[in-house]
């Protein structure tokens, strides 16, 4: 039997942005949700957010598979501390939004927690 959890944080955007944010601003729901059980992590983030490409190289080791198409730069791997610690304390940029716009979390083939 296969168990599936689904949850919806209530959003907002502002003025004519198209970047939704939760509406108590906070992303604090993150946190108990990830790699407690994960293997491989998943990360999709757009290819001119070359600071986050660069965090991301800088902590996978080469761990990572990079795959670039036409606009998404896609990062997948085994799941490291360091990996671990960089989605649950540095999950937001300059301007307090979620870094990335997909995260996917795989047990094996499995994949239980797909944040997009």
């Amino acid at each position: 039997m296969q168990n599936n959890l689904a949850f919806n944080i209530p959003i907002y955007t502002q003025d004519n942005s198209t970047f939704p944010k939760p509406v108590n601003e906070k992303y604090d729901y993150w946190s108990p949700l990830i790699l407690e059980k994960s293997d491989t992590i998943e990360i999709h983030c757009w290819n001119d957010e070359i600071d986050i490409i660069e965090d991301i190289n800088t902590l996978s080791l080469n761990t990572f598979e990079m795959f670039q198409e036409d606009n998404i730069t896609i990062f997948k791997g085994k799941k490291t501390f360091a990996l671990s610690n960089y989605l649950l304390n540095d999950y937001t940029n300059n301007m307090g939004e979620f870094k990335w716009f997909t995260v996917n979390l795989d047990i094996g083939p499995t994949t239980p927690l797909h944040s997009h």
